[in-house]
């Protein structure tokens, strides 16, 4: 059903613009109510809020997901008896409080087991996760009953064909090998396995009298070739102690007898490190040989935390090390390429072929948890804070900046885990595929996998914070073809139509060219967008006009007629700006005259109405308006369009003159041979100085041009301008000298009397 065209003058419109705005209304009326879905805020759960600044919030945020979502509480885990729902895997956090550190996140978080994966989640419903190891094509997870879980990155069990041994406590660490076949874990019984995953070949056991904290895999366990002498690993309680599995049996060698206990092993090529009571130290384990020592470095802050150290091998020559408030970058130097010397210490001890040194380091406010690489000078760190004794912990994904002694901190993410408030700073973990940009947050009862944003995720960052325009240059990277979620053409609708939801109709207007390109449909909805609000005059101008894109005439056309009703000044740039192709002319025209016919001497309407008779070559009916306004291009029109035997014909000369007389006399002596001089005589003989300048200029372009009217030329000098007779008389042969004689004897012109005698012999 239509609607009634908008006035907000109380003017009639004329039939033309009423047809032309209930057409419009039609299309308003079936373009899809789906628009104004598009004006709700677009949400991006998988996203948290970023900001360089650590926010503090006791608001508990919820799962975003489908109506079946659930809060994230902290005390989830102390609650068996909550029922599962089909929560989405993504989690969200509190909105930040100050917009003025509105940083680009850098990741996206999702549960690893989402309550809609129920044999999953199961896991930690029933059990407490304790260690973790990642793999690019595995995961082995740890839990507090001591069972050893493998799953996919997705969180997805795995099926074996081999058993998987369980502890009988806690698992307290894992370690995988390089090609993800064999894994080592270590728990509070005491006893550490080395289990293949898909075969047996190589697994054996140990058992030691004190439970083992910490365990690494040698990389290269399964490598073709390697010797049975050297399936080995290496694991720490109070000592570390190397395992070779040989033919007859295991080797046990202490490589460190120990400072306290050992707390965390890394083993990377041919290179170990391990941390206890003292610092890290480095092996080469070629040589068995420590080649440096990294100290710990740790302020006392009052806190009961233990001596936990978290190492992470960049690559076989960087080494990132952490203490609760320590964050170290070191590198392994190669002395023989450093120096020719001797690597001999004075003769009595032969020095490491390799030294430590520290890069980097800097102490921070926050507990560090886990440690990480991001990318080039950035590095991630898993920040544990304390606000009060009483208050909530804040578990935090950090990317750091660090130089030495300072750092800058590039984004802070709070993470709202489960379990939180019973959860201590040893329970969680940090681990990461950094070539798959993977991080995965362990506390005992939710695993998180920080994720980083592809273009659809960071477009739906800026759409939440309206800054399309932004959006709209990140969806533009590679032409779109890295978008699965979002496309250039919606996200520049969802562009116009939040600036029209603003209020801004000026800012949408301006950038649907932009964003429209030559969409048609859109444009059209946009058209009745325009046309709903009343602000179809403020889209005009931006409006598709080109040769190989328009819209369809009536739109143009219900453009003007907006124009007509109510502003005659815009309708007049319009029709002057606007190709003619673009709208039928002379439907406008009639529009034009019904609204003349109520008030003739509207001049703005008469001058679009000869642009109008312009554009449709109707050049006589625009010439008379021009004159009728004494428009100055009117005179432009009559050269251009040569219109020299109309302004003859319709007897235009004298309010030619009256418009511009110098003009007009230019006009018909410049073009004497098309415009008879005897017409030009006869319609100007009732304005004798008219007829005298378009006489004068005659003569002076040619004495005899105009000889027939020389007679009549004389006495209107004589009349009107005195001073050029005598001049005129002594250069023209074509005027009666009695005749003049009379004239000047009547004005006692004596001069020019003396002169006529002399010419008649007297």
């Amino acid at each position: 059903m239509s609607k009634s065209p908008p006035s907000s003058s109380g003017t009639e419109l004329p039939s033309f613009a009423t047809t032309v705005l209930s057409r419009a209304a039609d299309i308003a009326s079936n373009v899809s109510d789906l628009l104004a879905e598009s004006f709700n805020p677009i949400s991006s759960p998988a996203v948290f809020e970023s900001d360089a600044s650590v926010r503090e919030s006791s608001n508990v945020p919820s799962v975003a997901g489908d109506s079946g979502s659930q809060d994230i509480r902290d005390d989830h885990s102390s609650s068996p008896e909550m029922p599962m729902s089909n929560g989405s895997a993504s989690i969200d956090i509190d909105e930040a409080e100050d917009d003025t550190h509105d940083v680009e996140p850098k990741f996206k978080y999702e549960r690893l087991f989402p309550d809609r994966n129920i044999e999953s989640a199961n896991i930690l419903f029933r059990d407490s996760a304790t260690a973790l190891a990642v793999h690019p094509k595995l995961l082995a997870l740890g839990t507090k009953n001591g069972e050893i879980h493998i799953l996919d990155l997705q969180g997805n069990r795995i099926s074996l064909s081999v058993p998987v041994p369980k502890h009988a406590g806690p698992v307290n660490d894992i370690s995988l090998d390089e090609a993800g076949d064999y894994m080592a874990s270590a728990g509070d019984d005491g006893k550490v396995f080395v289990h293949g995953l898909y075969h047996t070949d190589d697994n054996y056991q140990v058992k030691h009298s004190e439970p083992v904290k910490t365990v690494a895999i040698c990389p290269n366990f399964t490598a073709f070739g390697l010797s049975v002498a050297n399936k080995s690993m290496v694991f720490g309680s109070r000592q570390l102690i190397l395992c070779e599995k040989r033919f007859l049996g295991t080797k046990l060698t202490t490589l460190d007898p120990g400072d306290g206990r050992v707390t965390r092993i890394k083993w990377f090529g041919n290179f170990l490190a391990w941390g206890n009571r003292s610092g890290v130290k480095v092996m080469d384990m070629k040589e068995k040989q420590v080649i440096g020592l990294i100290p710990k470095d740790q302020r006392d802050d009052g806190n009961d935390y233990p001596n936990k150290c978290e190492i992470f091998w960049m690559d076989s020559r960087t080494l990132l090390v952490a203490w609760p408030h320590v964050f170290s970058v070191c590198a392994i130097r190669d002395r023989r390429k450093l120096s020719n010397s001797s690597l001999s210490s004075g003769g009595l001890t032969k020095l490491p072929n390799f030294e430590l040194v520290i890069n980097k380091l800097i102490h921070t406010e926050f507990a560090i948890a886990g440690i990480g690489p991001y990318v080039e000078d950035q590095f991630v760190l898993l920040g544990y804070n304390i606000v009060s004794k009483e208050d909530d912990k804040k578990v935090q994904m950090r990317i750091v900046r660090p130089k030495w002694e300072e750092f800058e901190d590039v984004t802070c993410d709070e993470l709202p885990l489960r379990g939180a408030l019973y959860a201590t700073y040893e329970d969680y973990k940090l681990q990461s595929l950094p070539e798959d940009g993977l991080y995965f947050i362990v506390s005992p009862k939710d695993v998180v996998v920080a994720k980083p944003l592809d273009l659809d995720d960071v477009i739906d960052w800026l759409l939440e914070r309206g800054r399309h325009e932004e959006a709209m240059k990140v969806a533009g990277k590679n032409n779109g073809r890295t978008l699965v979620r979002h496309n250039i053409r919606d996200i520049g609708r969802q562009y116009v139509d939040y600036l029209r939801l603003k209020d801004n109709y000026e800012e949408a207007a301006r950038v649907c060219p932009k964003v429209l390109g030559k969409d048609r449909i859109a444009w059209e909805e946009q058209v009745a967008e325009f046309y709903r609000a009343g602000k179809l005059r403020i889209l005009a101008p931006y409006m598709p006009r080109s040769a190989d894109f328009q819209l369809t005439p009536g739109l143009y056309e219900l453009v003007l007629a907006s124009f007509l009703q109510d502003d005659h000044e815009g309708f007049l740039r319009m029709v002057k700006e606007w190709p003619a192709t673009l709208y039928n002319v002379q439907a406008i025209i009639n529009s034009v005259i019904e609204f003349l016919l109520r008030d003739p001497n509207q001049k703005v309407l008469l001058e679009s109405l000869t642009t109008l008779y312009t554009l449709v070559e109707q050049y006589d009916k625009a010439l008379k308006i021009c004159v009728k306004l004494k428009h100055p291009d009117v005179f432009e029109l009559i050269n251009k369009r040569s219109l020299y035997k109309t302004i003859v014909d319709q007897q235009l000369l004298v309010a030619l003159m009256d418009i511009d007389a110098e003009q007009t006399v230019r006009l018909l002596t410049d073009n004497n041979e098309r415009i008879p001089i005897a017409s030009v005589v006869t319609q100007l003989q009732s304005r004798p100085q008219y007829l005298l300048q378009y006489l004068d200029r005659l003569f002076q372009m040619n004495k005899t041009i105009g000889k027939e009217y020389h007679d009549i030329q004389a006495r209107l000098y004589a009349e009107y301008e005195p001073k050029k007779l005598l001049h005129f008389m002594q250069n023209s042969k074509h005027f009666m000298l009695n005749t003049a004689f009379e004239v000047c004897e009547k004005k006692n012109m004596f001069p020019e009397m003396v002169y006529l005698l002399s010419r008649m012999g007297r």
